[in-house]
């Protein structure tokens, strides 16, 4: 491996249940000590970030998330990489690559966002060491919960084929952010590292 990870990796894709089981017992005993386990974890890797990255703070943060995701669909729906590498690490722009190509194919992809239906907050952090060319480097990773209404239309040649520009849906999404800790990568900024599903989302897959 030459240089910083070029695939997209994901830490932990765990997303705290929208509800703890009620009443408690024996049978979802497992849940409840997992999100204990997790609370750890993540009380760990906060005091990660905030001994290295000066200032942090998770409302400020979720704001920034935000913002940044709503900057990333507007690039990815006009293909502009250079753009989108401002906000995307390397390897989530591997990945949308191939997905930017079938979108032009497909005509001119319109997005815009339309405000939040609530406030963005980060619901879980996680910290690792990762093995590189020059040792052992500490990666962080922070999911946001996001709830961004949004439109989404396709038009060719001036006439709408897919979406609706009029109809706005409100899109829960679990983004997560990341940023290298030690080394030369130390000093770049937050990048959207990738999506995780929602907890509805993963149960009805399962």
């Amino acid at each position: 491996m030459r240089g910083r990870l070029v695939d997209s990796i994901i830490l932990d894709r765990w997303v705290p249940p929208e509800k703890l089981p009620f009443p408690y017992n024996k049978a979802n005993a497992a849940v409840v000590w997992e999100r204990i386990k997790k609370f750890i974890f993540a009380t760990w890797s906060v005091y990660q970030v905030r001994t290295t990255v000066k200032g942090w703070k998770p409302g400020p943060f979720g704001l920034e998330t935000q913002r940044m995701y709503i900057e990333m669909n507007k690039a990815f729906a006009k293909g502009d990489k250079n753009e989108l590498s401002k906000y995307v690490s390397d390897g989530m722009l591997a990945k949308l690559n191939p997905e930017i190509k079938s979108m032009q194919r497909l005509g001119e992809y319109v997005w815009e966002a339309h405000g939040a239906a609530t406030r963005p907050h980060v619901v879980h952090l996680a910290t690792a060491k990762v093995a590189l060319e020059n040792g052992e480097q500490r990666l962080s990773q922070v999911t946001v919960r996001l709830d961004v209404k949004q439109s989404m239309a396709i038009y060719k040649n001036g006439k709408l084929i897919g979406g609706n520009p009029n109809e706005h849906k409100t899109i829960v999404e679990y983004v997560v952010m990341e940023k290298w800790l030690d080394g030369r990568w130390a000093e770049t900024n937050w990048k959207i590292a990738g999506k995780i599903p929602a907890p509805s989302q993963q149960a009805s897959s399962a």
